[in-house]
């Protein structure tokens, strides 16, 4: 989503690197499902429709996972087109990220929300784009 600073958010620190318009290496290994905070949102308003309601299930767990999956340097070459930086300068690294283990695919199971009718919109080039568009001219 919209962001003050580039520091903001795993995504927008992603493209603070890129913006530096230098090669770097990003991790090519885990897999990601970048969530965009408007569909979050949307899910949260979901999910209380739904307790309000008075459903059975009410104090379940709902899990949110974005319809797509990339890794960091996925998202990178995303950003990279889309701040008009040459992809070229995006490498991958195919190593596990340094740091806290991290299981190599992330996904959780959001099918209890998606069963509340739960799709997520926006796609991450367009998210990406509306959030880096008051960087561009910088």
């Amino acid at each position: 989503g919209r962001v003050e600073t580039l520091a903001e958010s795993p995504v927008t620190e992603l493209a603070a690197k890129v913006s530096e318009n230098k090669p770097f290496k990003a991790e090519d290994w885990a897999a990601r499902y970048p969530a965009h905070v408007d569909d979050v949102a949307r899910a949260l308003a979901l999910i209380a429709k739904h307790l309000m309601q008075g459903a059975p299930d009410a104090g379940c767990i709902y899990h949110f996972a974005s319809g797509e999956q990339f890794t960091k340097y996925g998202m990178a070459k995303v950003i990279a087109e889309q701040l008009g930086v040459d992809v070229a300068l995006v490498q991958p690294d195919p190593n596990p990220p340094s740091g806290a283990p991290r299981p190599k695919d992330c996904r959780l199971d959001a099918s209890r929300l998606a069963s509340l009718g739960f799709v997520p919109r926006i796609r991450f080039v367009d998210g990406v784009r509306e959030a880096l568009t008051p960087f561009r001219a910088r």
